[in-house]
């Protein structure tokens, strides 16, 4: 029997807010997402976790870069930090628990 998906979707929202320089040289953001509690799981994901419900989370993010534009090269970097308080939650169609806290650096650079 295929299960409908779209019963057992939780409340959820995102909330984000930017600030980005006059110049447009750096930026930080800080964005949060919000997920209600999951009272209805889908048999797979009880029988794979040992659970009848999952409680609701929120987790924090910040992040920030640099854009270095030149004549003949833009060099981008940006830094982020996912799941500031180091939440563990687990979520609908997804088996494993989410990782805890996690660090990203990203960079691009474009030759013109």
């Amino acid at each position: 029997m295929t299960e409908d998906a779209r019963l057992y979707q939780p409340a959820s929202d995102k909330c984000r807010v930017r600030w980005q320089n006059f110049g447009k040289s750096y930026y930080f953001d800080y964005n949060a997402r919000l997920i209600g509690a999951q009272k209805r799981l889908s048999e797979a994901f009880r029988n794979a976790n040992g659970v009848a419900a999952e409680l609701g989370f929120v987790t924090h993010n910040l992040g920030g870069g640099y854009y270095l534009r030149r004549e003949h090269f833009d060099f981008n970097i940006h830094l982020g930090l996912s799941n500031l308080l180091n939440k563990f939650y687990r979520e609908q169609f997804v088996f494993a628990p989410a990782r805890g806290r996690s660090m990203t650096i990203g960079t691009t650079i474009e030759i013109k």
